[in-house]
């Protein structure tokens, strides 16, 4: 196996742990009793990761760039709506939402709105986050570019390359 084709096998087992720990949370948000619901998004998403490295899904050190990309799209999304109170997550894809499955928008507006005030907390810590680079596993929407402005969209959890105009590695969200 070529170093191209591990690290490609590697995205791919980054980009569907992802989901797997959405879905995860989904699940827990769900099926959880009211008394026994983690009671922030830090709890949800170390308890969803927990369980996806006890599965043996996953390592250790790959669960925690899954967690570190996790929290970095969801500051993301709870900067986009602290911005101004009129703004949708849907509006924050910026694209067809059709190509997007309906659990995935669900999942992150369960975890979104329940969590609001823990998220723009977050938000003001995280303003050096908000950096996407080449390697790193993202939700979808758009990516623009920072030396070029070229933007790319991701229509599903997805692996970032290198800007395909200028091939410079550094992104902001859309």
């Amino acid at each position: 196996m070529s170093n191209n084709d591990e690290h490609s096998s590697i995205s791919e087992k980054l980009v569907a742990a992802y989901d797997n720990v959405i879905y995860k949370i989904y699940d827990t948000i769900d099926n959880s009793e009211e008394s026994e619901k983690p009671h922030s998004l830090h709890q949800l998403i170390d308890k969803a990761i927990e369980r996806t490295v006890e599965f043996g899904e996953i390592t250790s050190e790959e669960a925690q760039k899954v967690s570190d990309y996790l929290k970095r799209d969801i500051t993301e999304i709870s900067n986009y709506i602290a911005e101004d109170e009129e703004n949708e997550l849907k509006s924050w894809f910026k694209f067809d939402l059709q190509q997007i499955e309906d659990r995935f928008i669900e999942a992150l507006n369960s975890i979104a709105d329940p969590t609001k005030l823990e998220l723009n907390k977050l938000s003001l810590q995280a303003a050096d986050a908000s950096i996407y680079k080449t390697g790193e596993i993202c939700s979808p929407g758009s990516l623009t570019c920072q030396h070029c402005g070229k933007i790319l969209h991701f229509t599903k959890t997805s692996h970032i390359p290198p800007c395909p105009s200028c091939k410079k590695v550094n992104f902001v969200r859309e």
